[in-house]
């Protein structure tokens, strides 16, 4: 549910940054994919189970580059066959 577009503008503002995190946002809400950096990849590693990559986002908020987009697909959680349900319908799995 995100566009081709989406995920072209991510990749071309993370090669033209320096930011070590890119997102995508929609009507102010943070989305995904999330694009990492290597130098933190050890804190992506050593998140913890609960707060997961979101830990490593808070933690260099000043390092965050935001690519604004109105593709509403970024801030979908879809983390479940329940959630997937869902976003794509009651026969999403057949």
């Amino acid at each position: 549910m995100i566009s081709r577009a989406v995920v072209g503008e991510l990749i071309a503002a993370f090669d033209a940054t320096q930011k070590s995190i890119v997102l995508p946002v929609h009507e102010r809400r943070r989305g995904h994919p999330v694009i990492f950096r290597a130098n933190v990849y050890g804190e992506l590693l050593n998140a913890s189970p609960e707060v997961g990559a979101r830990q490593v986002v808070w933690a260099h908020a000043d390092e965050v580059g935001e690519v604004p987009t109105e593709d509403k697909g970024v801030t979908l959680n879809i983390d479940d066959p329940s959630a997937y349900r869902k976003a794509f319908g009651k026969n999403a799995t057949e």
